[in-house]
């Protein structure tokens, strides 16, 4: 190891040295605290959201995150440390053996390490600019490996925000944290949302809304998406439900007929690039 490196990382070490905390057991009260969150994909009662790796940290602090606590095991200690001190982060800091870091994690392998973050709680008007708005509206999806990377999708081809029904999976979830891949914590996005709250929302702001259902006769190709607009996916299997039809253009992404339908996350992908594609044209 570089010794100008080993220096600072001993360094950093020695700086934080009088305030790390020892946890090791599970029944710690802060360990329990963050299982339950985990296992019931919501924030802590103090509203923290858990990550448990060191790329969703340094995402989170990317995005200018505050991080209030750190646990991590001896042997990611210094890693964790250089991050924080890079980043001028000062959390409280706990050292954790390495079955409490596997009783709070969700993961099979953890990564030696999970931080308690608070999200931004966004506003309605944060979704819909700067104009023109492109919205995504999940309706009922599950499965939070889609949904994380419809998130991260939304964000990669300029969508404004995101809407998540009630029913869909929560974006506490941290499968959907790690496929987010961070755009979680950037794009504008509100959770639980009721159907006709979403349609006045939608309706207020000026977008067309169209629904991606394979039947469909007009495709992508087929409707103008200059304008402000929002594009709605359903759950794995079921689709949308018929009140979202009902208020929404039915549209179908061109592909091979006796390709029956996309994985849902490929599908809003796709149709966010035509979104994207047309408004650069």
């Amino acid at each position: 190891m570089d010794l100008r490196l080993w220096t600072r990382i001993r360094s950093v070490a020695r700086s934080y040295a009088r305030t790390i905390q020892e946890i090791r057991s599970r029944h710690n009260p802060l360990a329990k605290k963050i299982r339950r969150a985990v296992e019931r994909s919501e924030r802590t009662p103090d509203g923290l959201l858990v990550v448990e790796t060191p790329h969703l940290l340094e995402e989170a602090l990317e995005s200018a995150l505050p991080v209030a606590r750190v646990l991590f095991t001896a042997d990611r200690e210094k890693d964790v440390l250089a991050l924080l001190r890079k980043r001028g982060a000062e959390p409280e800091l706990f050292r954790v053996s390495s079955s409490v870091l596997s009783a709070v994690s969700a993961t099979q392998a953890p990564q030696g390490m999970v931080a308690l973050v608070r999200p931004k709680d966004w506003e309605a008007s944060e979704l819909f600019s700067p104009g023109p708005g492109l919205v995504m509206v999940l309706a009922g999806a599950q499965d939070p490996g889609n949904v994380g990377a419809i998130l991260r999708a939304a964000e990669a081809f300029g969508a404004t925000g995101a809407l998540l029904l009630r029913g869909t999976v929560r974006p506490e979830n941290p499968k959907l944290l790690r496929a987010a891949a961070g755009s979680s914590f950037r794009l504008p996005h509100l959770a639980g949302v009721q159907l006709d709250q979403a349609l006045a929302l939608c309706a207020v702001h000026g977008l067309a809304l169209y629904a991606l259902e394979p039947r469909a006769e007009r495709t992508l190709e087929d409707v103008d998406l200059r304008q402000p607009c929002a594009l709605a996916v359903g759950a794995e299997g079921a689709g949308l439900p018929p009140p979202l039809l009902e208020n929404a253009r039915a549209v179908a992404i061109p592909r091979a007929r006796r390709v029956e339908s996309l994985n849902v996350a490929v599908a809003a992908a796709l149709a966010l690039y035509e979104v994207s594609r047309q408004r650069k044209r």
